[in-house]
C-alpha cells in the first residue's frame, strides 16, 4: 500500500524505531519492503534526530573527522550513473542552505603490509580519483550554482568511510540500483549499512 501511494509522490518519509548509536535503525519489514518496491525517493528518520547547526569554512580535505553538521552528504560511485541520486542531493542542499559534501570511497591495491608501496599507490591514484569525482559533479554544480560543494575521496570500506564522513549531517543521500534478485527485490549492502547505522535522516534514491 505504501509503495503504491509513493508512486504518485515526490518523496516518501518513514519513521523508524530508534535503538541507540550502536544498533542504529531497526529496518523493519515494512520499511524495507517499501524502499525496494518504489522508484521514488524514500527518507528514513530516527525519532531522536536533532539537526546540528551549520558550520562554515570547511577545508574540503579528505578527513573522516571534518565537521558535516547542517550539510547534506551524498555517497557517489564514479563508476555508475547516479544522476537521480545527485539531482536529489543537490536539490536538497539548495533547499537547506547550499552546503553539500560529496563522498567517493575507494580502495588501494592489495600490497599487504608494505606501507611504502601503499603510500606510493595512494599518491599516484588519488589525482585520478579526485578528477573522476570532480567530473561527475561538474554538471550538477552548473545546474545548482548556489550549492557549495566539498569533495572527499577517503580510502577504505564504502559503508564505514561514508558513515564517518556523514557524522552530524542534516541528511545523508545514498543511491539504490533498481534490481531484482532471485529472492525478490533487495537493498544493496551500502544503503543497508547506512540506513542501519547512520544517526541522521537517510534518503534512499532509486536509479537504473
Amino acid at each position: 500500500m505504501l509503495a503504491r501511494e509513493a508512486a504518485g509522490a515526490d518523496l516518501m518519509v518513514l519513521g523508524s524505531r530508534g535503538l541507540g548509536s550502536v544498533r542504529g535503525f531497526l529496518l523493519g519489514s515494512v520499511a524495507l519492503a517499501t524502499i525496494v518496491r518504489t522508484g521514488r525517493p524514500v527518507v528514513l528518520v530516527r525519532p531522536e534526530h536533532r539537526p546540528g547547526p551549520g558550520i562554515r569554512g570547511e577545508s574540503g580535505a579528505a578527513d573522516d573527522h571534518a565537521a558535516a553538521a547542517g550539510s547534506v552528504v551524498v555517497g557517489v560511485d564514479v563508476r555508475e550513473t547516479c544522476d537521480a541520486t545527485l539531482d536529489f542531493a543537490f536539490g536538497e542542499a539548495a533547499l537547506r542552505g547550499g552546503r553539500l559534501r560529496a563522498v567517493h570511497c575507494w580502495s588501494l591495491p592489495p600490497f599487504g603490509r608494505d606501507a611504502l608501496a601503499l603510500d606510493m599507490a595512494r599518491r599516484e591514484m588519488l589525482p585520478d580519483i579526485a578528477r573522476g569525482l570532480r567530473n561527475v559533479l561538474a554538471p550538477w554544480r552548473q545546474k545548482y550554482p548556489s550549492v557549495e560543494v566539498a569533495e572527499f575521496t577517503p580510502v577504505g570500506g564504502v559503508s564505514d568511510r561514508l558513515l564517518r564522513s556523514a557524522a552530524g549531517a542534516a541528511l545523508v543521500v545514498v543511491g539504490r540500483r533498481m534490481r531484482t534478485a532471485r529472492a525478490g527485490a533487495r537493498l544493496g549492502p551500502v544503503a543497508h549499512a547506512v540506513i542501519r547505522h547512520c544517526t541522521a535522516p537517510v534518503a534512499v534514491v532509486a536509479h537504473d
